[in-house]
């Protein structure tokens, strides 16, 4: 059962790491619906209800924060091919493709 006065820490569907760390650190982390939106919380138990009100909006600001910022970067990016239909010629700028291929298999 939840404690009442029970904040809502939200995780990413594929962030196994944050889960697990939760869980090890005694947390409870479950599927929870609000607002016809099921996403997966760690509960963290708090003394008082102004408390998890506070930390609630606190969490909730910042994934809304966070989901802005990766919509305006998305907006700003423009994919390799994109830029080879506009025009964009990579010898025109001295870059060897060699050293980009071999950076590649690098930090691969």
């Amino acid at each position: 059962m939840v404690n009442q006065n029970t904040a809502y820490y939200p995780i990413a569907d594929d962030d196994y790491e944050t889960m697990i760390f939760f869980k090890n650190s005694g947390y409870a982390v479950r599927h929870v619906n609000f607002r016809g939106k099921t996403r997966w919380y760690a509960l963290l138990p708090v003394q008082t209800q102004a408390e998890a009100d506070k930390l609630n909006t606190a969490f909730d600001t910042l994934r809304r924060e966070e989901a802005r910022e990766y919509a305006r970067r998305c907006r700003k990016e423009v994919s390799y091919d994109q830029m080879l239909e506009n025009g964009y010629n990579p010898a025109s700028e001295g870059i060897d493709l060699a050293d980009i291929v071999s950076g590649l298999i690098i930090t691969e």
